[in-house]
């Protein structure tokens, strides 16, 4: 691992150097940010208040190599009581996001490698949007407006626990295998984007166990050390984005994601997230129902926002976007429920804040 980070800082270091002095940044954006939240349930009481500043970079490098990065920092106060994991204690953080290289030698063929954000399968309820060192193969055609491929994935699972909030674990190999195909069709009238993936995890630590029994999972064991899940993590997960522009300023979509493992057994082995969403003009009201079992996926690595496994529940948001200063207010809540007794219990979460977007082209 350490040589692996080696290499990429000698990677990034020469790429840097050639955006400085020889090219300039083809794309520059970036995003400020401040957001509240507040948790509550028996295990975990928080308030927290956090901005947040991310730096988005494209650079070509020669006419088939361009080098991507995605970084900023969060600073967050507030009070977080919890009785097993820290997930919401507030931090002071530098935070990567994408480090990455993207090679196409044709325009069917790109290949991708670097700390790659796994927020671009969304799917929530199997990754959230954190980077994992790795590397992606994909072959993509293109027909009118009809855009499919296929794709492999090879990745190291970040071990840096939701964003660092939890500190690093050192032990382990872990991997993570991924193989799908995807589909895009855009239009004036309807947008689909649909993405299925056969996927594998391999060789996750005790430690990474340790943690997910907090979070919903079957393990075993009782310390860091010791620990381990009862089921393996192998399966499907599929996702797709649906949305109709009924007029100049009003549209509606659908979503929606399904993951199972076939390593567990029923009534624990499978995931599903559906939403709904109204856009008038300026303003986005969303709706979204979700129920994941304990062991579709580990919850090490999924969303906080949906409370990582073995849950159900339903949220939503308004976002009102003013299109020609780039900024957004939104406010969000989720319920969310529970079958645990100790471990986890029923909770409700709220979200709100500002966002505001840069472009220097």
């Amino acid at each position: 691992m350490k040589l692996t980070i080696y290499l990429l800082l000698c990677l990034f270091t020469g790429v840097a150097h050639a955006a400085l002095f020889n090219n300039p940044p083809t794309h520059i954006k970036a995003e400020a940010g401040i957001a509240a939240l507040t948790v509550d349930d028996q295990q975990t009481e928080a308030r927290v208040v956090s901005f947040s500043m991310f730096g988005n970079i494209k650079q070509t490098v020669l006419t088939d190599l361009e080098a991507q990065v995605i970084a900023g920092a969060i600073l967050e106060t507030g009070s977080n009581e919890s009785l097993f994991v820290d997930e919401f204690k507030p931090r002071q953080d530098l935070v990567l996001k994408e480090a990455s290289l993207n090679y196409s030698p044709i325009e069917q063929i790109v290949l991708k490698a670097g700390a790659l954000n796994q927020g671009e399968y969304n799917s929530p309820l199997l990754l959230t949007d954190s980077a994992f060192v790795g590397a992606k193969e994909s072959l993509n055609f293109e027909i009118a407006d009809y855009r499919f491929g296929f794709f492999l994935a090879q990745s190291v699972p970040s071990n840096h626990f939701l964003t660092n909030r939890l500190g690093s674990v050192d032990e382990g190999a872990p991997s993570l295998l991924m193989e799908g195909i995807s589909m895009h069709l855009g239009g004036d009238v309807m947008f689909f984007k649909a993405q299925a993936m056969r996927f594998k995890y391999n060789n996750l630590s005790a430690n990474v166990a340790y943690n997910s029994q907090f979070l919903g999972n079957s393990t075993g064991g009782s310390s860091t050390s010791t620990t381990f899940f009862l089921y393996d993590f192998q399966g499907y997960n599929a996702n797709f984005n649906l949305g109709f522009n009924l007029g100049e300023e009003l549209s509606i979509g659908f979503k929606g994601q399904y993951l199972y493992n076939d390593k567990a057994p029923d009534n624990r082995n499978t995931g599903y997230l559906l939403g709904f969403n109204f856009e008038y003009g300026g303003f986005k009201l969303d709706l979204e129902y979700f129920d994941n079992q304990s062991d579709s996926a580990p919850a090490f690595y999924n969303s906080a926002l949906y409370g990582h496994n073995d849950r159900d529940g339903y949220g939503g948001g308004l976002t009102w976007t003013l299109s020609k200063e780039a900024t957004q207010i939104y406010i969000r809540a989720y319920k969310l429920n529970t079958n645990q007794k100790i471990l986890m219990s029923d909770s409700t979460r709220a979200f709100a804040g500002l966002k505001r977007s840069f472009s220097f082209d």
